[in-house]
C-alpha cells in the first residue's frame, strides 16, 4: 500500500471503501463491476492482509452495510425530489436513478457492502 509512506511512524490509517459483500453476485452486478475495471471490490480479508502485509498493525475493520443502506435510501429519495431541466439530463437521471436503484437491489442481497478500516503504522 502506497498510503504507508505518507504516515510518521505511530500515525493512523483511517479507510473506506465498497466491499464485496457475502451473498453471491448477480449477473447485473458483474456487468457492472465489468465497466468498472480495473477497479473491484474486495473482501475485508482482502483488504485486511494487504495492510498487514504492507507494515499496518492494529488492523480493525466494521462492516457497515445497513448504515450504507440506509444512506443510499435517504440519498435517493432526495435524489428522486430532483430532475433535469433538458431531455438529456433527465436521461441522464432516470439513468443514474436506476443504477442507484440496483445499487441498494445489490447491498439488499449482500452482494455488495462498505467497511471501514483503522491500522497504525
Amino acid at each position: 500500500m502506497f498510503l504507508q509512506k505518507w504516515l510518521r511512524p505511530g500515525g493512523l490509517l483511517f479507510y473506506t471503501d465498497i466491499i464485496s459483500g457475502s451473498g453471491q453476485p448477480s449477473g447485473s452486478l458483474l456487468d457492472y463491476l465489468e465497466t468498472l475495471k480495473p477497479c473491484s471490490p474486495s473482501t475485508i480479508e482482502t483488504y485486511t492482509q494487504a495492510m498487514q502485509s504492507s507494515g499496518f498493525k492494529n488492523i480493525s475493520s466494521d462492516n457497515c452495510g445497513l448504515q450504507w443502506e440506509k444512506i443510499c435510501e435517504d440519498d435517493l429519495k432526495i435524489f428522486a425530489s430532483t430532475s433535469g431541466e433538458s431531455l438529456g439530463d433527465e436521461m441522464n437521471h432516470a439513468n443514474m436513478r436506476d443504477l442507484w436503484l440496483k445499487k441498494m437491489e445489490w447491498i439488499n442481497a449482500k452482494e455488495l457492502s462498505w467497511a471501514v478500516f483503522k491500522a497504525n503504522k
